[in-house]
């Protein structure tokens, strides 16, 4: 598709994860959106991309506050100096400090300010606008020229508090959905027992959790999960990440089956693994790691959000349970049979994953994030 005349559109974000760089590559190609972005705060969970010439941007210099990796100021003069845009896209949240400099500097460079956030922090999507951080953001609404959202549920969210006539977008979040597919294909052809084999893995049954080792996971529920399966199955139990709730791992490592792989950055490895799992199991909030699994056609069992947890992030919603997954009550007992009944119904699993890779194929990919880009931009260009 062509790209629209209307100059360069600044996106400001304070880091350029490694999960964004095809999304930051597409918006690049398709939409002329020139990133940049920032190194992380020493010791943050989650890193810059290294390798700068792989970014569609530029680095630029920052300064972070009350020890904190989301507060952060960043020079956000020098870009707009040099590229004088028309549209500049936000990365917004309350601690993200180069949004608000951006929020009175559009006024001097009169560019169109679009916010990029979740609207609604996890935490608050079952009882919303009840924080200062929310009233603050229901107060900028009307001084910004339009808001692009993770999610369509948040999006209705908002619109039933503050009217159908703001400017929301969803641009729903996912990655790069297209290289995940061609490896399940690939790894299709060669099998699951082949790619086992691989892999050294020796059970009958396999569960998988890839992602960070933090507090809200509930990694300790995963292993008391895990323990509970033991005397019903020959099962494993494969973790990836990393993070401070790696310490509930290291004390059940003498469990049989239980294979902690460390941080694996690779996804043809990554891949690897779903592909020869059976379930991803994540209790805890759920985030992009949903899209990862689906698309190697690997069905999510987490817990339902509830006003006490967990707050999954706006990737939950393409989660059906009994299509693609299951949802259960925030317990052991019922996560244990959720896990048992899938894997005693062969056309149960078979069902679930089929249903998970046909999610990756029509509704994760990143044609339809790109898409919701693509109207932020041009309902605001065409604005006077």
């Amino acid at each position: 598709m062509a790209k629209m005349d209307i100059g360069k559109v600044l996106l400001f974000q304070r880091i350029a994860p490694h999960y964004r760089i095809p999304v930051f590559n597409r918006l690049k190609h398709e939409l002329d959106i020139h990133v940049c972005f920032s190194s992380e705060k020493k010791g943050a969970l989650i890193a810059s991309a290294t390798k700068v010439d792989t970014i569609p941007g530029e680095r630029i210099w920052r300064t972070y506050f009350l020890n904190k990796e989301t507060c952060v100021i960043q020079n956000v003069i020098k870009p707009l100096l040099r590229y004088r845009p028309k549209i500049v896209i936000s990365e917004f949240s309350i601690a993200y400090l180069s949004f608000w400099a951006l929020f009175f500097l559009k006024f001097i460079f009169r560019f169109k300010l679009l916010a990029w956030s979740h609207g609604i922090n996890n935490h608050e999507v079952h009882n919303p606008f009840k924080s200062w951080q929310s009233k603050v953001f229901l107060s900028i609404l009307p001084h910004i020229d339009g808001l692009i959202l993770y999610s369509h549920l948040r999006k209705t969210l908002i619109e039933e508090k503050v009217g159908k006539n703001a400017k929301l977008f969803v641009a729903q979040n996912t990655i790069e959905t297209d290289v995940l597919l061609k490896q399940q294909i690939t790894l299709k052809a060669r099998g699951k027992k082949a790619i086992q084999s691989e892999l050294n893995f020796t059970e009958q049954y396999h569960l998988i959790y890839i992602g960070r080792l933090v507090k809200d996971k509930r990694i300790d529920l995963i292993v008391e999960v895990f323990i509970a399966l033991l005397s019903k199955f020959d099962i494993a139990l494969h973790i990836i990440g990393s993070g401070p709730e790696l310490k509930y791992i290291e004390q059940n490592l003498h469990l049989t089956g239980l294979y902690y792989h460390g941080a694996i950055y690779d996804d043809e490895i990554n891949g690897k693994y779903l592909f020869a799992s059976d379930i991803v199991l994540n209790p805890g909030y759920v985030g992009l790691s949903i899209v990862h699994g689906f698309a190697l056609g690997k069905p999510l069992v987490t817990c339902e959000s509830t006003a006490s947890g967990p707050n999954h992030s706006p990737e939950i919603e393409y989660l059906e349970s009994g299509v693609n997954g299951m949802t259960c009550e925030n317990s052991v007992d019922s996560l244990v049979n959720a896990v048992t009944l899938i894997l005693k119904d062969n056309e149960l699993l078979a069902k679930l994953s089929n249903g998970a890779l046909e999610t990756a194929i029509k509704k994760c990919s990143l044609e339809n994030m790109i898409a919701g880009f693509r109207d932020a931009i041009n309902t605001v260009s065409a604005e006077r």
